[in-house]
């Protein structure tokens, strides 16, 4: 069973929720998170934000996320919870747990490092 979101008060129970849900989804999809320093193509990344933002809300079950996206899905909690840990460190105030989790997992991710190259696309 998949611990509720909302009830979290801190950056550091995000950051738990973060590792518990890679940890889990890795395991029921067999999969490895995407290799650290590759990025998604941008119709993936489009793809793969809205099938987070789907598990956030629980409009999806896991088992319906398309297996393309799952190791990103895996990678952007992963750095998701890295984060979570650096905002609990700095003592940043967090608001709406959910919302707190589609920025990290979302637009953080999306704005991280624009320099990588997406996989399939080097010259």
């Amino acid at each position: 069973m998949r611990p509720d979101i909302e009830p979290m008060q801190s950056w550091n129970d995000l950051a738990n929720w973060c590792l518990w849900a890679a940890g889990i989804w890795r395991d029921q999809w067999c999969v490895m998170p995407a290799p650290r320093g590759t990025r998604e193509d941008p119709i993936l990344q489009k793809a793969v934000g809205l099938s987070v933002l789907k598990l956030l809300r629980r409009a999806i079950e896991p088992d319906k996320v398309p297996s393309k996206e799952r190791p990103w899905i895996l990678a952007r909690l992963v750095f998701g919870a890295a984060l979570c840990q650096g905002f609990a460190r700095h003592q940043v105030p967090l608001g709406n747990p959910i919302a707190a989790l589609e920025i990290v997992l979302i637009n953080e991710w999306n704005a991280w490092d624009k320099d990588v190259t997406p996989p399939g696309s080097e010259n």
